[in-house]
């Protein structure tokens, strides 16, 4: 039986409860890569001294479709069977907003971990290429990337008009995936987990040669359990880089 003591205590538990309910716990986030494709002259080093052109990163809209199994992470975006909820489409934040924060993540986590490289920083790209009156053939550049691949001739005249050898070409899909399972947590109250998910992919030419030397992809991902708070697009964005970047080990050495 209760006692007329037990209630101060029962009212400072309820609160603190209340209160984890409204502020959540931070999410973990979580990241993994892979290398697709690789050169075997692409080795240790092979970029050292040399000038590497970052071109903005491409983001595509994520298509609709079904919910996604909870283990389930999103393939490659530039493949049709990647299905989910686009984060623009549920409220998040805009494409264009997306493209910033991948932009200044890649080029900080460049400058960070390869000294060695001379970085075209992607507004100097779109400056240079519109300079050399190229805007017309990055459009068809942005318009063919994800679907018919890479011109090799249009290549070497970006890299003409950069002066640089070695160009960095990106591009990324932010997707949230709403699982079938649900947790029961207090009473009736019920929420599902929800995976938040950030995957870049990228391709590295050498534009003497005209052929692509490297690919590879980065990914950012947590799990929002229930009462767990959203996380910022940057910490997602900035594990998906990490991720991307540690994949090419040729560099670590740098």
């Amino acid at each position: 039986m209760r006692t007329r003591s037990d209630f101060p205590l029962l009212l400072v538990l309820s609160l603190l409860f209340a209160s984890f309910l409204l502020t959540g716990c931070a999410p973990k986030i979580r990241g993994w890569s892979q290398e697709a494709f690789r050169t075997p002259d692409f080795k240790n080093g092979a970029l050292a001294g040399q000038k590497l052109a970052l071109f903005p990163v491409i983001v595509l809209q994520a298509p609709a479709g079904k919910v996604a199994p909870e283990s389930a992470i999103p393939s490659a975006p530039y493949t049709p069977s990647s299905t989910g909820i686009s984060l623009d489409q549920q409220g998040g934040q805009p494409q264009e907003v997306h493209r910033v924060i991948l932009n200044e993540m890649l080029l900080s986590s460049f400058y960070n971990r390869y000294s060695a490289i001379e970085v075209m920083t992607p507004g100097q790209v779109l400056k240079a290429l519109n300079d050399s009156g190229l805007t017309e053939n990055y459009q068809e550049f942005l318009h063919d990337f994800n679907r018919i691949g890479q011109n090799g001739i249009l290549i070497k005249k970006f890299g003409a008009a950069l002066g640089c050898r070695y160009l960095f070409l990106s591009q990324a899909v932010v997707t949230e995936y709403k699982t079938d399972a649900s947790y029961t947590i207090v009473w009736t109250f019920a929420r599902k987990s929800i995976l938040n998910v950030v995957k870049i992919s990228a391709q590295i030419w050498d534009c003497q040669t005209e052929k692509q030397i490297w690919e590879g992809s980065g990914v950012g991902y947590n799990h929002l359990a229930p009462y767990e708070g959203a996380p910022l697009m940057e910490n997602m964005a900035g594990k998906a880089v990490e991720s991307l970047l540690g994949a090419i080990t040729p560099l670590r050495d740098m």
